[in-house]
């Protein structure tokens, strides 16, 4: 009977030392799992700045656009000037990416 407990308490050990490992182990992925989590945040927040960003600058690039074909608009056409000023006007399209 004696054997019996000593074996019984062994298997007991051995059992206690696997569920410390086991946690050690959790513990482990546990603290894996929130660093990715902390970087996925971090990227998250990163990510969204960059899209206000980019969705300020789209903005102002489209004010400008406006701005431009406002200008465009006001503009007579070169063949509606005198010969002296189409160069000017053709020039200033230039400037601006004749597009039109």
């Amino acid at each position: 009977e004696e054997d019996e407990v000593s074996v019984l308490k062994r298997e007991r050990d051995m059992a206690s030392f696997d569920v410390k490992v086991y946690r050690l182990q959790a513990n482990a992925y546990k603290g894996e799992l929130n660093t990715q989590k902390e970087i996925l945040a971090s990227r998250t927040k990163e990510m969204e700045r960059k899209s206000k960003d980019l969705e300020s600058i789209q903005t102002q690039v489209d004010e400008k656009n406006k701005m431009l074909q406002a200008i465009r608009r006001l503009l007579p056409s070169a063949e509606e000037v005198v010969p002296e000023k189409r160069a000017q006007i053709e020039a200033i399209l230039d400037l601006m990416g004749n597009d039109s």
